[in-house]
């Protein structure tokens, strides 16, 4: 590549347009770390566990404890006799830990959040609607959704919405005559305008 023939709009573009590659790959290496790490995890659970769900030793010997995660403990009623004629039962005390939700800032991506962001990723230029729902009716079909077409060009509309105006994790570009284009924030400049080497893209 002849880099000292660009001028410099040209090689502010081809800057920009790795520096998008670099972000492409960063988020692909994270959602891989964390894929991993998770494996891992499971990974080590399972290993201190045999078959019965008893703990493993790193001698290899089998201890007679059970995992409190493979078999909850079990507590026997209590039986109290009151008199000859009288004696109560008192039911165990249920060693369940109650469900709570916590409370968090903001909200998390949702399935179509992420598949619009990874899509544009993996495209590397801007998408109008229309090619976000033909991927979309793609995806679903691949993933066995129970969504109708219907629903899921609705779920797209909602994402883009919200990682428009509200995530500002992606930008709109007006085509005359098209409507609108969308792309990652990255791929536009300070003024708002889509950087030119996208620009072709759509060409």
């Amino acid at each position: 590549m002849n880099i000292s023939s660009l001028n410099k709009e040209e090689a502010q573009d081809l800057l920009e347009h790795y520096k998008s590659e670099l972000n492409k790959l960063a988020f692909q290496m994270n959602k891989a770390n964390e894929v991993i790490s998770e494996i891992e995890k499971h990974l080590k659970k399972r290993g201190n566990q045999n078959g019965n769900g008893r703990i493993v030793k790193s001698n290899g010997r089998v201890s007679n404890k059970i995992s409190r995660t493979a078999q909850p403990e079990k507590r026997q009623a209590q039986i109290k006799k009151v008199s000859d004629n009288v004696t109560i039962v008192i039911p165990p005390i249920s060693t369940r830990k109650k469900f709570t939700k916590k409370k968090t800032n903001g909200y998390r991506l949702s399935e179509w959040d992420n598949f619009i962001l990874e899509t544009l990723a993996a495209h590397n230029k801007p998408l109008v609607n229309s090619d976000f729902n033909t991927l979309a009716l793609e995806h679903a079909k691949s993933t066995k959704s129970t969504d109708t077409p219907e629903q899921i060009r609705g779920k797209i509309i909602r994402s883009i919405h919200k990682l428009a105006n509200k995530r500002k994790a992606i930008k709109k570009h007006n085509i005359s005559g098209k409507g609108y284009a969308y792309g990652l924030a990255e791929w536009f400049n300070t003024a708002g305008n889509l950087r030119k080497a996208y620009k072709n893209e759509l060409n």
